[in-house]
């Protein structure tokens, strides 16, 4: 059950990539993954604050250091 609910997890991710830059996928993926978080829940719920005005100054930051 473990394995299935990993394989539904990583194409809810990929179902991301329909509405939201890939850009902004990894970011979120890389901060769900770095916080403990490696749900496709997570990275749905940084996406979404990504459109606030202080996440957007953070992606710019993250950008900037890779």
């Amino acid at each position: 059950q473990g394995h299935t609910k990993g394989i539904k997890d990583f194409i809810s991710v990929l179902m991301l990539y329909k509405e939201n830059a890939a850009d902004n996928i990894e970011i979120a993926v890389k901060k769900a993954l770095s916080s403990g978080a490696g749900s496709s829940q997570a990275v749905k719920h940084i996406l979404l604050k990504f459109r606030t005005p202080e996440m957007v100054s953070d992606q710019r930051q993250l950008r900037l250091k890779q």
